[in-house]
Formats: C-alpha cells, structure tokens, sequence
C-alpha cells in the first residue's frame, strides 16, 4: 500500500510519513499534529491529502486510516531492522 509514497525521494517520502505517524499519535488531530511538528494546519492537511491520493486510501474512512496506520507501523519496524 506504501509503495507510491516509498518510492519517492527521500526527503519527501520521510516527511510524508512523518506527517502521517505524527497525524496518528495526535489522534487525528490537524492544530495538534501541526503544533508537534511546527507546521502550519493547511500543510499538514496538503500532506495528508497527498498520502492519500498516492496510497488510494481516505483518512477519513475507519478502515482505510487503520490499514494506512498498520502500514506505516510496519514501515517504521522494518526499516529499522
């Protein structure tokens, strides 16, 4: 599900998922996520909505957002290994 946003430079992929794991420990919250990461709401939002046209997934559906939060969990745990 990843692989659009993985194949990306790196500097945009990694901002992008940072985004998305920052969007999820604010418990999807726009002003909290933008706080944490010192950006302004509207790009957060462009993010987000970026992830979302690359992976096909919308955040706003329940399923969609776990299968985006289990994807970039596991993004993060093997990446590290």
């Amino acid at each position: 599900m990843l692989a659009p946003v993985l194949a990306l430079p790196a500097a945009d992929r990694d901002a992008l998922l940072d985004t998305v794991r920052a969007w999820f420990r604010c418990g999807g919250s726009l002003a909290a996520t933008a706080e944490e990461l010192h950006y302004h709401r509207n790009t957060i939002n462009h993010r987000l909505r970026r992830v979302e046209r690359l992976t096909g997934r919308d955040r706003s559906d329940p399923r969609a957002a776990a299968e985006l939060h289990v994807a970039v969990l596991a993004d993060g745990l093997f990446r590290r290994a």
